[in-house]
């Protein structure tokens, strides 16, 4: 899921109640998946599909040691004019490796943004590498931080940061509820820097997932380029298996 959301919270795209499935000995570890759909796809506090409707998909692998990997995907739209330079999905590559000790937990990793079909000019494509934490305080109440860097960001535009803080409760009342908010601040060497804050409401029956968020961040019209990176709401639906 896009990425590391257990302890970021962060994307509000597919979060979701894992069930993983062992592998047998075709390969030592467990598969889990979800497929999810959105009336928005946000990162960061951007629309990431000209604010409209995504489906969304994902595949991970864990192995008892702490190493991952997973392959996640979306529609996307940026209104690129032409419209057939632009890109129509993303599919992101992500790996690493995570560990707890007592109350505390820690992940490294590193994620690909794809973006096929894109104009190869457009400079779409990117990476970062990305270090969590998570603590939890008491029984379904965690914290956690994110540090991404990426040395080169989206649309070729420099060394980019991102660091969030978070917070999530889950508890149970009959079926299992999650409550989570996040603040993070991106800064670009050749961008705007900003803030972006969100918080999430969601319920599960079984391994379907039902819930809303509401996103936002302090960029103006003017440096957004219009209303894609003003206050919205979001719908989702996700099922794990």
């Amino acid at each position: 899921m896009k990425k590391i959301a257990l302890l970021t919270l962060a994307m509000m795209a597919t979060p979701a109640v894992a069930m993983a499935q062992d592998s047998g000995n075709l390969l030592p570890g467990e598969f889990s998946g979800n497929v999810g759909i959105l009336s928005d796809y946000v990162f960061r506090g951007i629309s990431q599909t000209d604010e409209k409707a995504a489906l969304q998909g994902g595949i991970d692998w864990a192995h008892d040691s702490g190493f991952y990997a997973g392959v996640w995907g979306s529609n996307v739209d940026f209104n690129e004019t032409p419209p057939t330079d632009g890109a129509s999905a993303e599919v992101d590559v992500y790996a690493g490796w995570g560990q707890s000790v007592g109350a505390f937990s820690y992940s490294i990793g590193g994620i690909y943004y794809a973006y096929p079909g894109a104009d190869d000019g457009l400079n779409y494509d990117f990476f970062e590498g990305q270090l969590t934490a998570g603590y939890e305080l008491t029984e379904g109440l965690e914290v956690g931080a994110l540090y991404a860097y990426s040395p080169e960001f989206f649309g070729d535009t420099g060394a980019a940061h991102y660091i969030q803080g978070s917070i999530g409760y889950s508890f149970d009342v009959g079926l299992p509820v999650s409550l989570g908010a996040t603040i993070g601040h991106q800064t670009i060497d050749q961008g705007n820097d900003y803030t972006n804050w969100s918080t999430t409401a969601s319920v599960a029956f079984d391994n379907l997932e039902v819930g809303v968020s509401y996103t936002d961040t302090d960029l103006s019209k003017a440096q957004c380029g219009g209303d894609l990176c003003d206050a919205r709401g979001v719908a989702f639906v996700t099922y794990s298996f």
